[in-house]
C-alpha cells in the first residue's frame, strides 16, 4: 500500500541539495569520539561480577529456607524421612496383593 503524499515528499527530498557541513566537522567528530567513555567489558567474568551480589543473596535465601524447612520437619511429631519412605513402600507394595 503506497501513500502518494509520502512518495511526493521523498521525490522532493531527492531533488533538494544536500545540507552543507561546517568546515571543522571532521575535527568535531574526532573530538567527540575521543571524549566518549570506553565500552564496558562484556566478558563472562564481568557479568558474574555484576550479578554476584544478587546471586549471593539468592543463595543465602535458599539456604535459610532449607534450614527452616529442616528445623520445622524435625519439630513435627511424624516419622522421620526413612521411616516415612519405608511405610510408603510397604503400603505401595502391599496394594498389589
Amino acid at each position: 500500500m503506497k501513500d502518494p503524499r509520502l512518495d511526493r515528499l521523498l521525490s522532493v527530498a531527492r531533488l533538494a541539495p544536500p545540507a552543507a557541513l561546517p568546515a571543522d566537522f571532521a575535527a568535531e567528530v574526532t573530538t567527540t569520539v575521543r571524549r566518549m567513555p570506553e565500552p564496558a567489558s562484556s566478558s563472562l567474568f564481568a557479568e558474574l561480577n555484576n550479578l554476584f551480589p544478587r546471586l549471593a543473596w539468592t543463595a543465602m535465601l535458599v539456604m535459610a529456607l532449607c534450614l527452616a524447612g529442616d528445623f520445622g520437619h524435625s519439630l513435627m511429631s511424624g516419622p522421620d524421612l526413612t521411616d516415612g519412605v519405608t511405610q510408603w513402600l510397604e503400603q505401595w507394595l502391599m496394594t498389589g496383593s
